[in-house]
């Protein structure tokens, strides 16, 4: 009987401590899970915040008040049939054969965009974190640059170029009509 209740009481231990490790290692998997998201959101937050800080460098700053000085200078009369967009175009195209680096200076913002753009390509979540703070930036810019885009890539065979930009600002447009 003795035997018995020896087997017994063994049985009952290893069942216990067969229990106990497994809810420990429940308690951790599901720690380690917590952890996981919270690190995954801090990491979208730097990241978001990261796009936030280089948008506002001097750099993009300053070419963004240039963009606008340009505009500026040549805003099309409300007679006027041509677009900002349209103006621009032209203006980039006399850069452009003129060699003037001022061109590259105000191509820094779709640079920016283009580079967003393939950032958030394969994480949706930051996707939404991009467009829920550049939005309607992102929707003008594209339709101020958009027309010169367009001719460049007639003009040059170069259907790629700004394609990201192009699919950020489609991405925008999408979730404006949301």
């Amino acid at each position: 009987m003795e035997a018995q209740e020896s087997t017994a009481l063994a049985t009952w231990v290893y069942v216990a401590l067969t229990e106990g490790i497994l809810a420990i290692l429940i308690a951790t998997a599901f720690l380690a899970i917590r952890q996981l998201k919270i690190m995954r959101r801090d990491s979208r937050h730097r990241f978001v915040k990261n796009l936030m800080e280089q948008w506002m460098t001097d750099k993009l700053v300053d070419s963004r008040d240039v963009l606008l000085e340009v505009i500026k200078q040549g805003v099309p009369k409300p007679s006027n049939k041509i677009t900002t967009g349209e103006f621009l175009k032209q203006k980039f195209n006399t850069l452009e054969e003129a060699r003037d680096p001022l061109l590259w200076h105000l191509l820094r913002v779709p640079h920016y965009f283009e580079m967003v753009s393939i950032l958030v390509e394969s994480d949706p979540d930051a996707l939404e974190q991009v467009l829920t703070l550049f939005k309607e930036t992102i929707i003008h810019y594209y339709e101020l640059y958009e027309p010169w885009i367009q001719e460049k890539r007639q003009l040059v065979h170069m259907e790629e170029l700004y394609i990201e930009f192009e699919k950020l600002y489609k991405s925008a447009c999408a979730a404006r009509r949301q």
